[in-house]
């Protein structure tokens, strides 16, 4: 089942009611060969971005850490990596090719 990634879903901003996160993989249907992957475990969130760059290569972004205040908050660097190894090729390690500055979600 297609899940949404709605903005409105990640950013509660100004609701009055906690958003917390859900673990699983969230795209925009209109919008597809991008998405994210949010994994729960206790207090600790892994945020995983599938994207490409403006060349049509693909990139990985990785981002972990705690969950605050409550659950609704998730402040991290966001990892980026690129190259690695192909659906059919010999293994290729991965490149951890910096980070491309932090990332923040309010739930």
């Amino acid at each position: 089942m297609k899940k949404l990634l709605a903005t409105a879903a990640l950013l509660a901003v100004g609701s009055a009611h906690a958003v917390t996160p859900k673990t699983g993989i969230w795209w925009n249907p209109a919008e597809s060969g991008r998405g994210y992957a949010l994994e729960v475990s206790g207090n600790t969130l892994v945020v995983a971005v599938y994207a490409y760059d403006a060349g049509g290569n693909a990139l990985w972004y990785l981002a972990s850490g705690p969950l605050t205040n409550n659950g609704t908050n998730f402040q991290s660097t966001l990892d980026k990596y690129d190259g690695g190894q192909c659906v059919t090729c010999d293994y290729t390690h991965p490149n951890l090719s910096g980070n491309d500055g932090a990332i923040a979600i309010q739930f």
